[in-house]
């Protein structure tokens, strides 16, 4: 996997929601003991609750997830836009957008964290349940609804940027079945099969992370009350951590065989850089001598033609 740049983009997808779930289980450990010794309606500050084991990481896991998600919308739409520049780009490129993503999730984390501690001189209050839900803590301070407004925002961006894609895609599709021979075609299936499989995870995101983000935004706007629907929502977002890296699996062979591999400790099975590159060129060069070997026969039925 990590030997195409291409999928350097994914895998920084993937440790977003990688840590997403450790944060989960985290927070959850921590609720779990908090129940356990009959403390959850404990009362903390805002200072005590942001210093919980799972609170950042939540916090930052949430904002590099969606920009992510908007970076790989975009990744899709370069390489309709610009694909002869797009095809020279090396792993350089992808792991600086990457990184980019994530200092800019760093970055506002932090941000918002000191806002949160720092704007107001009731930060030490305890008025906070010990269980330190995010909601909890708009209830005390509304600009931390920010996060949600940055998550939603980004992946309903990321979503109306595929749709483009996939417009894009189409017209390119049928531009090239009409313009250019089936060699040519096939050159750039890989690039649609893609962008396909970046739409599938963008429907996901939609229905299950745009649609109960903006149910929960909404509801903290008209005051509704949340004690089953906010879990279920929360729930939703971490299936849709966990669907990507199944529509992935299941619909590039690349991917589930380092995934197989992976899981049943046989990493060092795994082909080399080296190795797959040659077998690309192995497989681009016997597709050239093909197409010159068919090429050479048409001419020679054309030329002994009376």
């Amino acid at each position: 996997m990590h030997s195409d740049w291409i999928h350097v983009v994914g895998e920084g997808l993937a440790f977003a929601d990688l840590l997403a779930g450790v944060a989960t289980l985290t927070a959850g450990a921590y609720r779990i003991n908090l129940i356990d010794w009959r403390e959850e309606d404990d009362q903390l500050s805002r200072w005590d609750c942001v210093g919980t084991p799972h609170f950042i990481l939540l916090t930052f896991a949430f904002s590099v997830q969606a920009g992510m998600l908007l970076l790989i919308s975009l990744d899709r739409l370069i390489a309709f836009l610009k694909p002869l520049q797009y095809n020279t780009f090396t792993k350089a490129y992808a792991i600086s957008l990457m990184a980019l993503c994530y200092f800019l999730a760093a970055l506002y984390t932090v941000m918002l964290l000191l806002y949160v501690l720092l704007a107001d001189g009731d930060a030490k209050i305890k008025s906070i349940n010990a269980i330190c839900l995010i909601v909890e803590i708009n209830e005390v301070d509304k600009t931390y609804d920010s996060i949600y407004l940055v998550r939603i925002g980004l992946s309903s961006i990321s979503c109306l940027i595929y749709a483009l894609v996939w417009y894009l895609s189409r017209k390119y599709h049928l531009r090239t079945t009409a313009r250019f021979p089936s060699n040519a075609y096939r050159l750039r299936r890989s690039q649609r099969h893609l962008t396909a499989t970046v739409g599938i995870c963008a429907l996901f995101t939609f229905v299950l992370n745009v649609l109960p983000t903006g149910l929960v935004v909404l509801a903290g706007q008209l005051h509704w009350v949340m004690d089953f629907w906010g879990p279920v929502c929360w729930l939703l977002n971490c299936v849709n951590a966990v669907v990507n890296i199944f529509v992935y699996s299941l619909r590039h062979e690349d991917i589930r065989m380092g995934l197989t591999l992976l899981f049943s400790g046989r990493c060092k099975e795994l082909p080399s850089p080296a190795m797959q590159r040659l077998k690309k060129e192995s497989l681009s060069l016997s597709t050239c001598s093909m197409t010159i070997s068919v090429q050479e026969q048409r001419r020679q039925r054309t030329v002994s033609c009376p």
